[in-house]
C-alpha cells in the first residue's frame, strides 16, 4: 500500500446514492464530514462504545483497501417516510398526537425533532448505504 504524506496529491472519487438509489457524482467536492462513534476498528466490530446507544445520528465507517484506497461510508437513518415528502396534513396529524406541546410556542427545530422521532425507524438491524467516498492516492 502506498504511503500518503501531508501535501501529497490525492484523487477523489465521490459516489453518493440518494434515497431512490440513484447515483450522484460529487467528485469535484473538496471537503468531507465524518462522525462518531467508531463501529469497526482494525477489522473488529466495536460494540462497547456508549455513543452507539444514541440513535440520533448517521453511522460512518472508514477503511483502507489493500490497494491503498481509503473508503468512507455513511449510512443515514432509515426513514419510514422522509420529512421532505410529507404533506402539511400529515405534519399537523403527527404534531397533534404529541403531548405537552403548545402550537403557539412551537419552534421549527422543535417540530423537526418531533417529526424525526415519528419518522425514523431506529429499530432496524443494519442500515441502507446512502453515501460512499473513495480516496485513491496518486501513484
Amino acid at each position: 500500500m502506498p504511503i500518503v504524506n501531508i501535501n501529497d496529491a490525492v484523487k477523489l472519487n465521490l459516489e453518493f446514492i440518494d434515497k431512490d438509489g440513484k447515483y450522484i457524482n460529487l467528485s469535484k467536492t473538496a471537503s468531507v464530514v465524518t462522525g462518531i462513534p467508531v463501529l469497526v476498528q482494525n477489522g473488529q466490530n466495536i460494540v462497547d462504545n456508549i455513543k452507539q446507544d444514541d440513535p440520533a445520528h448517521a453511522r460512518t465507517a472508514l477503511g483502507v483497501r489493500n490497494d491503498g484506497t481509503i473508503v468512507i461510508v455513511v449510512a443515514e437513518h432509515i426513514y419510514k417516510q422522509h420529512i421532505k415528502d410529507l404533506k402539511l396534513a400529515q405534519v399537523r396529524s403527527i404534531l397533534q398526537k404529541e403531548k405537552g406541546i403548545t402550537f403557539e410556542k412551537l419552534t421549527i427545530p422543535e417540530a423537526l425533532k418531533i417529526l424525526e422521532k415519528h419518522l425514523v425507524n431506529d429499530n432496524v438491524i443494519g442500515q441502507n448505504r446512502t453515501c460512499r467516498l473513495y480516496v485513491k492516492p496518486w501513484m
